[in-house]
């Protein structure tokens, strides 16, 4: 009978072993996932706020450090032509494209100051193509392309 008694007990302990086991395993996932669920949640409210922040600082930026460039010349057309003169400041940008479709073309483009010999800003041959480049001299100029294909040219206050 004892012997019955100590596996009785034994088989007691063992089963309410694991009956505690499970208890207190199931309470400590139900508090890690808590945990885990409310650091997460804080992680991304902190994330969120922080790039709102970051968004509204980087545009807040944009809007009060970047200004639309002005224009003094904004032309397009196809073939060759020359502009008519346009009067500019000490620091300026001439901005150019060119498309010639599929078929390969020359494209070249001068400017010339009032008083002085023309400077070939762009000479390419290919399908198409464009670029940009800075003048530090005030003054009256004019622009002429030579080509057969399309093209878009502007004269603007800083690059864009």
């Amino acid at each position: 009978m004892k012997a019955s008694s100590v596996g009785f007990r034994h088989g007691l302990a063992m089963a309410a072993r694991p009956r505690t086991s499970r208890v207190v395993a199931s309470t400590m996932a139900v508090v890690l996932f808590a945990t885990l669920v409310a650091a997460s949640s804080s992680f991304a409210a902190t994330t969120a706020a922080s790039s709102r922040a970051s968004t509204m600082t980087s545009s807040s930026a944009a809007i009060v450090g970047t200004t639309a460039p002005n224009y003094y010349l904004q032309k397009a057309g196809t073939g060759n032509r020359v502009l008519s003169s346009v009067a500019l400041p000490s620091k300026w940008y001439l901005l150019w494209t060119f498309d010639c479709g599929s078929k390969r073309g020359t494209f070249k483009l001068t400017s010339t100051r009032k008083g002085q010999p023309s400077l070939v800003v762009y000479d390419q041959i290919g399908l198409g193509g464009g670029g940009q480049r800075p003048f530090t001299k005030a003054g009256t100029y004019r622009f002429a392309m030579k080509t057969v294909c399309s093209w878009k040219v502007s004269v603007a206050s800083k690059a864009t």
